[in-house]
C-alpha cells in the first residue's frame, strides 16, 4: 500500500532491515510471481468479471490515513510531550514543527510540503532546541531532501536517546540506522557500524513486542520495517523477535514470508524448484492474513503466491476489501493477467465510479499496457466512450487524470487508424 503525501514514499521511514546480516536486496524480488508448481501446471479458466467492493464503508485510502496519522502522532508529538527535556524557549515552536512533519508524511487533509517543514527544523536549529525526537525528526526530513551529509551528526546526536530510552520505540531504530544509511561505509569502523546495526534491530523488535496494540499498530511498524523497494526480510530482524515472548505473531509471519518470497526468488533465478519456498511464503502470509484479515498486507504478498485450490483474485478480493484502493494489490493482480484480460478487469474497476481514488484508472493502466503489447483487440469507439467517461469522473477529483485519458484516448485512435 504506497501512502500518498509529499514524503511518500519515505524510504528513511522504511530502513530497518537493511543490515549486514540480511540478505543482499534485489530490486527484481518486487516482480517475482511465484506459483506452486503444480498450480502453473493447471489450465486457466475463462475470465468471469465481478463487481468490487466499492461500497462507502469500504475502507480505503483516505479512511486508513487517520489511523496512520494518530500512528504517526503517538510516536512524535506523543513522545515528545511526554519527555522531560522541554524548554520554554522553543517548546512551541517544536510542536509546531512535529505537527507539521506528521501531516507532511500522512496523507493528511491538508499535507504540509516539505518546503515548510524544513522551514520550521530551520527555526528550531536557530533556537538550539536539542531534544532528541525533534533532532531525529530534522535529520529525517534531510535525508528525504538528500542532504545525507547535514542529516548524519544529528542522527549521531540522537543515538545516546535510544538507550535511555527517550524516544517511542516505533521511531527509535531510525536514529542507528539512520546514521548507517547517510554515512558511507568507509566512515565507520566495522564494529562500530556492526553495534549500530545491532541496535536498530533490537529497537526494531522491541516496537514489535508489546503486551497489546492500537488499531492497525501492527500494520504501520510493518510498513517502517519493511524495505522501501519490497526486498528481503532481515534474518537478524526475525531472530531478535524470535527472542521476545511478546513479540507480535503477525509482524513475525510476515517477516517469515519475506524471506521465503525471497529463497523463491533465488532458486527460480537458478534454476532449482521453487515449490517448498513458495509453500513456506504461503502458509507465512496465510498465517498473518488469518490473524488480522483487515490488514491488506498479507493478503496482497498471497496475490503472488496462491495456494491449492486457491487464485490471484481470491487474494485480490480480499486484499481490495481491507484498503480498496491498494495500489501494490492492482498492480500485482494485473500483472498477473493477460494484457487483454487486464483490459476486463480496468472495466470493472471504472464500473466501480469510484473517482475519490485511483481505482478507475486501472481501465487506462490496462489499455496502455494493451496498446503497447501490441496485442489491442479493444473496439476503439467503445475504448473512446470509457476514456471520455473516465476523464469527465476524474475532471473534478482529479484534474490531471482527465487531461492524461484524454491523451490515451488519441492513441487509440491513432492506434485504430494504423490497423
Amino acid at each position: 500500500m504506497t501512502r500518498g503525501s509529499s514524503l511518500a514514499p519515505l524510504p528513511l521511514l522504511c530502513a530497518v532491515l537493511a543490515c549486514t546480516r540480511e540478505l543482499p536486496p534485489d530490486p527484481a524480488l518486487k516482480n517475482l510471481d511465484i506459483r506452486r508448481a503444480s498450480a502453473a501446471e493447471r489450465p486457466r479458466s475463462t475470465y468471469q468479471p465481478r463487481p468490487l467492493p466499492s461500497g462507502p464503508k469500504t475502507p480505503t485510502q483516505k479512511s486508513l490515513g487517520a489511523l496512520w496519522r494518530s500512528f504517526e502522532e503517538r510516536a512524535w508529538l506523543g513522545a515528545y510531550r511526554r519527555g522531560s527535556r522541554r524548554d520554554p524557549r522553543w517548546d512551541a515552536a517544536a510542536e509546531r514543527f512535529l505537527e507539521r512533519f506528521v501531516r507532511c508524511v500522512t496523507d493528511a487533509p491538508a499535507p504540509v510540503p516539505v518546503e515548510s517543514v524544513l522551514a520550521s527544523a530551520l527555526e528550531l536549529h536557530r533556537l538550539r532546541c536539542d531534544h532528541p525526537v525533534v533532532l531525529l525528526a530534522m535529520a529525517e526530513v534531510l535525508r528525504f531532501m538528500q542532504q545525507d551529509r547535514l542529516a548524519a551528526p544529528l542522527y549521531a546526536r540522537v543515538v545516546p536517546a535510544v538507550d535511555a530510552r527517550q524516544l517511542d520505540s516505533a521511531v527509535a531504530w531510525l536514529a542507528p540506522l539512520g546514521l548507517v544509511r547517510s554515512r558511507p561505509v568507509a566512515e565507520f569502523r566495522p564494529v562500530e557500524r556492526q553495534r549500530l546495526l545491532d541496535q536498530g534491530t533490537a529497537a526494531c523488535a522491541e516496537a514489535a513486542s508489546k503486551p497489546s496494540f492500537a488499531p492497525f499498530e501492527e500494520h504501520w511498524l510493518w510498513w517502517r520495517m519493511r524495505e522501501d523497494h519490497e526486498g528481503p526480510a532481515s534474518r537478524a530482524v526475525l531472530a531478535a523477535l524470535q527472542q521476545r515472548p511478546r513479540a507480535s505473531p503477525w509482524i513475525m509471519s510476515m517477516v517469515t514470508g519475506e524471506i521465503a518470497l525471497h529463497e523463491a526468488h533465488l532458486a527460480e533465478r537458478e534454476r532449482r524448484p521453487t515449490g517448498e519456498h513458495a509453500r513456506l511464503a504461503h502458509d507465512a502470509f496465510g498465517a498473518a492474513w488469518r490473524l488480522h484479515p483487515e490488514y491488506p498486507d498479507a493478503a496482497v504478498k498471497l496475490i503472488t503466491c496462491p495456494g491449492e485450490g486457491e487464485s490471484a483474485r481470491l487474494w485480490f478480493d480480499r486484499a481490495v476489501a481491507a484498503d480498496f484502493d491498494c495500489p501494490e494489490a492492482y498492480e500485482l493482480y494485473r500483472r498477473s493477467l493477460s494484457p487483454a484480460v487486464s483490459v476486463a478487469f480496468g472495466r470493472e474497476c471504472l464500473a466501480t465510479g469510484r473517482f475519490d481514488t485511483g481505482v478507475p484508472w486501472q481501465y487506462a493502466e490496462a489499455l496502455s499496457r494493451q496498446l503497447e503489447a501490441s496485442t489491442g483487440t479493444t473496439d476503439a469507439a467503445a475504448g473512446r466512450l470509457e476514456l471520455k467517461r473516465l476523464a469527465a469522473g476524474y475532471r473534478r477529483t482529479r484534474p490531471g487524470l482527465a487531461g492524461r485519458a484524454g491523451d490515451l484516448a488519441d492513441r487509440l485512435t491513432a492506434n485504430a487508424t494504423r490497423r
